[in-house]
This record gives C-alpha cells, structure tokens and sequence, in this order.
C-alpha cells in the first residue's frame, strides 16, 4: 500500500507552479491535474497525495538546479495520512442474538421488579380493605363508648344511691368514684379478654 501525505496549501502552490513548466513530463503532469485545483475539496481522494508523487515533484524542482527547495521543507505542515477505516458490517446473527440477550434480561429484570407482587393482591379492591377497616375502628369505637357510659352510669347510680341515703355531698362523690373505678375495671378486663 502506498504512503499518503495530506495535501496542504503548500504542496497546491508547488504544485501549480509545477504545471506551469513546459519540460513536465506528461505522466507526472497528468498525476498532478487532479492536485493542483486550488478550492479545498473536500473529497476524501482530495485530503491526501501519494508520497511517490510528492517526491517525483521534489525531483523535479531540483533537476535544472533553480530550487533551493528540500523535501522536508516541502512536507512542513504535511503529515501521514490514514485513510478513515471502513466501518465493518455487522452479522446478523449476532445482531439477532443480541436482541435475543437484551429481551431475556429485560425479562429477568422485570421478574425481580415484580418478584414480591402476586396476582391475589392486585385482585383485591381497595374499597373492600376499607370496609373491613370501617367495620374494624367501627366495632372499637362502640367498645369505647359502651364501656365509658357504664363507667358514667356506675358513678351516677352510686353518687345518687348515697344521696338517697342523707348522706353529705363529699359521701356521695366518693361512693360515686368508687363503683364507677370497680366497674371500669372490669369492664377493662373483659375487653383484654376478648381481644386476646
């Protein structure tokens, strides 16, 4: 494979100015018509110019001796030039493989997401969770509120069975305290025993 030099404004210049004689070989001259357009093409066979080509210019300019010009400096602002790769085709049984592991780990991926989630808790109703809830807080309410109105209703019957009796207020209010603390007590007991 040949070596390739970018072609720079430099080596355009040159080369015009080697086109312009009238001892040029016609082979070099015809290699030459393609590089010597002085719009920067941009054409990818444009970018670049054989380096055997480069040096038969060099050759060339110091052949009748007028040039003070040397290869190196003719080359100044030139570097090698790599061709961009070609990109390689993909097989298309890799390709269908690869799409073929990319399902599969979606797929496990979205097992371990769901992994904790049945199809019975998604059947169930919300509305059926907050019935039982109503129901449940429903039934401790009534708990509540049948074992406070006993507990007023034992302090009501023993405050007005000690009032019955002449006794003095101060009597009556203790009595009161007294059967409503015993009832409220068992009511207490009875409520633990049940729930447990």
């Amino acid at each position: 494979m040949a070596v390739h030099v970018t072609l720079t404004g430099k080596l355009r210049r040159i080369i015009g100015t080697i086109l312009t004689d009238d001892d040029l070989p016609t082979k070099l001259k015809s290699k030459l018509e393609i590089f010597s357009c002085n719009g920067e093409d941009e054409k990818e066979e444009m970018k670049s110019i054989p380096f055997d080509t480069v040096h038969q210019c060099y050759r060339h300019l110091i052949k009748d001796g007028t040039s003070s010009l040397y290869l190196h400096e003719l080359l100044e602002d030139s570097d090698v030039y790599f061709p961009p790769l070609p990109k390689p085709q993909r097989n298309p049984e890799l390709v269908a493989r690869l799409e073929r592991l990319q399902r599969q780990q979606e797929e496990r991926e979205y097992r371990r997401m769901t992994k904790g989630i049945n199809s019975e808790t998604l059947k169930k109703s919300t509305l059926a969770d907050f019935g039982t809830e109503v129901r449940a807080v429903k039934k401790q309410l009534m708990t509540v509120f049948n074992s406070f109105l006993t507990v007023i209703g034992a302090f009501v019957f023993g405050y007005m069975a000690a009032s019955y009796s002449h006794q003095p207020v101060t009597l009556c209010v203790m009595v009161g305290i007294v059967l409503s603390t015993i009832v409220g007590l068992a009511d207490l007991y009875f409520i633990v025993k049940s729930t447990l």
